[in-house]
């Protein structure tokens, strides 16, 4: 067999072959063409010499044997003189023969090692030596990239190569294990196979390891962020968690992640090959590559990233919040499982029945016009700075268009449905919308075509947006906007200014009007609107008489009614908080003044009101001019808990301030005063409250509240102020 030359094809050629105990040194020398040759060649091992001259025509052989002794390293060389041609070369090396187990630690020179049939150990300390191990389990410690092994097949069933460099298996060798020279180093040292199987493992470093193809391989990088090149799809990857953060697979065959194997990029071998190779993760999250061929990429488990390429490639995420990076030839294969996002190059269509949740351009500065197709689901779909069209189709879409001539259409099919979304968050200036007079829309509105829009939000600018048809809500948010419900049909809009302050005009119908902590102008016209606010002190809200039966306010910190403000009910925004908020009507009837299960101070002021003030230590005033139609109705009072508190400046025979004396209180079941100290009587029978400025004199007595369910009260449930 050949052991080592100079260099193949390449005259001076060298080699050592092992024949039997003897060793056979072979040197051939050859010119070019008719060139001659002038010199010699002289060659030894240990005591055995060979020489030979030519003065004629080329080649010359020179070959000899020598019988070496065991277990001794024997040096040798040949030396070549061409006089014609110029060259002096000295090839020195040594030679070892063992029958025993051995162990080998190379020398300066080029060291020609053959070992026996037990488990020997080799270790190169430069380039060109030659190991051949023989029988039995052998391990070889090499340090140069072109150090040579000898292997047969058969002649061992664990023999490893322990590498200190990087290193490939010549083709035919057949080690079993191919390795770094400890799993601690951080050297970048990368190791590649041949057509046999190996188990190919790294080491701390960021490691390039490449199965052979032919027979399968297990490849394991350990820590470091490493690179597996794969020719099998048998071929396994073994990378714990943990063990990198840019670990990554590329793959010339079609290939699947073996469960557990952490990698964090799988890919093709080239992004512009042809060859259909198909990819599938694991149950971590991976970034998953195709190349230019109709690839079908799956993700597993995990957030994943998949990216087809070129071709008509077909993804499928799995589950977890995986991405689609997609061209207009690509196919989604499945969605709905986790938050997912498609990210378009080019016009895209998800296909009507898929699960998506985001569709958006890969470029939202560029100006070329790509359309969006969503799903019967819903999703947030964004444009690009283009004239783009973007299509909801069903489920409740939102709608961003961007800068440019955009087309929103939220059901892009007759029989589409959902609540549609048109959003100019993202805008860097205040945009006009106007949906029934699109032609006035501004900023990045100006040249939007809505179809099937039933929500509107606004920039964080000062923006102007009227809403029709078909209009369900309208977001102003940041800025001082003005929202106009304009001719809706019967949908009941909500209607939020957002943060600023702003100016909400409702609708004919029934709306929800929102009005934040920086305050803000609310007309709800005609309906029973709904206000929510926040009790700012600018706050305006204007409902005139006849424009609603049941008006609401409803605020998250107290509040007073303005005056001729035609309001019904008002109340706490949650009935179950515990924050101490004070409600005040005014001179108009109230049918509901609703407290939550704080400390509240409910004062109706004029009108028959209804006060409730719900679970906790309630306060009920009585701080206006006393009326036959100022009587307000006390529901769930507790004789416990809650307290009446009487204005000595209307109530003004109670001149002392604080608890209600004994002597001025009665309760009986005529409601009639029976001494001339009585001025509260309460009526047990019905739960009329009454005011006798003076007991037994000669004025009447005038009802100024009613406590619903007639509970059992005394002078200590009432409080002067």
């Amino acid at each position: 067999m050949l052991v080592s030359q100079f260099a193949s094809g390449v005259s001076p050629e060298f080699s050592l072959v092992r024949v039997g105990n003897q060793v056979v040194a072979t040197l051939y020398y050859g010119l070019e063409g008719t060139s001659t040759w002038n010199g010699d060649i002289t060659a030894s091992i240990g005591t055995y010499q060979a020489s030979a001259t030519q003065k004629s025509a080329p080649p010359l052989d020179l070959e000899f044997y020598a019988t070496l002794a065991t277990g001794i390293t024997t040096d040798g060389a040949f030396m070549l003189h061409d006089n014609n041609a110029g060259i002096e070369l000295t090839r020195e090396f040594t030679v070892t023969r063992y029958t025993v187990a051995g162990s080998f630690t190379g020398t300066n020179k080029a060291d020609y090692v053959f070992g026996s049939t037990y488990g020997d150990t080799f270790q190169s300390l430069g380039a060109g030596d030659v190991f051949e191990g023989g029988m039995g389990d052998d391990l070889y410690r090499v340090y140069s990239a072109d150090v040579r092994i000898i292997e047969d097949a058969g002649q061992g069933t664990n023999d490893r190569v322990a590498a200190g460099v990087s290193y490939t298996l010549a083709a035919g060798v057949e080690i079993e294990q191919l390795t770094t020279n400890g799993a601690a180093g951080t050297a970048a040292i990368n190791l590649t196979g041949n057509l046999l199987a190996q188990s190919i493992t790294g080491n701390a470093g960021a490691n390039i390891l490449s199965s052979g193809g032919g027979q399968a391989d297990r490849l394991s990088g350990l820590a470091g962020n490493d690179t597996y090149r794969v020719y099998n799809a048998a071929d396994v990857v073994v990378e714990a968690a943990g063990n990198g953060t840019a670990d990554r697979v590329m793959a010339a065959v079609s290939y699947k992640l073996a469960a557990g194997a952490e990698i964090e990029l799988l890919t093709t071998n080239g992004v512009t090959g042809t060859a259909k190779i198909n990819l599938t993760g694991n149950e971590f999250g991976q970034t998953i590559i195709g190349n230019a061929a109709n690839n079908l990429l799956e993700g597993g488990g995990g957030d994943d990233t998949l990216s087809g390429g070129g071709g008509n490639d077909t993804l499928r995420g799995g589950t977890g919040n995986d991405t689609y990076l997609v061209d207009s030839s690509d196919q989604i294969g499945e969605g709905g499982v986790g938050n997912d996002r498609v990210i378009a190059s080019s016009s895209f269509d998800i296909g009507s029945d898929n699960g998506i949740e985001w569709m958006m351009t890969s470029d939202a500065k560029g100006t070329g016009a790509i359309n969006l197709y969503g799903s019967n689901s819903s999703q947030t779909i964004i444009g690009n700075a283009g004239a783009n069209m973007l299509f909801g189709r069903g489920g409740d879409d939102i709608l961003i268009g961007g800068a440019g001539a955009d087309r929103l259409e939220g059901d892009v099919y007759p029989g589409g449905y959902g609540n549609d979304t048109a959003s100019y968050e993202t805008a860097s200036e205040a945009v006009t919308v106007d949906v029934s007079d699109m032609a006035a829309n501004t900023g990045d509105a100006a040249g939007d075509v809505f179809v099937s829009i039933e929500k509107i939000i606004g920039t964080s600018f000062d923006d102007t947006l009227k809403g029709a048809g078909h209009m369900e809500a309208i977001y102003g948010g940041a800025g001082s906007d003005t929202i106009d419900a304009g001719k809706v049909g019967a949908n009941n809009p909500n209607l939020d200014g957002g943060a600023g302050y702003d100016y909400i005009y409702g609708s004919r119908f029934n709306d929800r009007i929102r009005l934040n902590a920086d305050g803000g102008y609310a007309a709800g016209g005609l309906g029973n609107d709904f206000y929510h606010v926040t009790g700012a002190a600018n706050e305006d809200i204007v409902e005139v008489a006849g424009q609603g039966t049941k008006d609401v306010v409803a605020t998250s910190s107290s509040y007073v009614l303005s005056a001729d403000l035609d309001i019904e009910v008002m109340q706490t925004t949650n009935r179950n908080g515990t924050t101490a908020i004070n409600l005040t009507g005014n001179q108009l009837r109230q049918s509901q003044i609703l407290g939550n299960a704080g400390s509240n101070v409910l004062d109706g002021k004029g009108g028959s009101d209804v006060l409730d003030g719900a679970a906790g230590k309630d306060f009920f005033a009585f701080t206006t001019a006393l009326a036959a139609d100022n009587v307000d109705t006390i529901l769930n009072f507790s004789a416990v808990d809650d307290t009446i508190r009487l204005e000595n400046a209307i109530f003004t025979a109670l001149t002392a301030t604080g608890p209600l004396a004994a002597s001025a209180f009665r309760a009986d079941t005529t409601g009639l005063a029976q001494d001339a100290d009585d001025r509260i009587i309460y009526e047990t029978t019905t739960g009329r409250l009454f005011y006798d400025e003076d007991g037994v004199g000669g004025a009447s007595a005038i009802q100024f509240a009613v406590l619903s369910g007639t509970p059992t009260i005394t002078n200590a449930d009432f409080q002067v102020i």
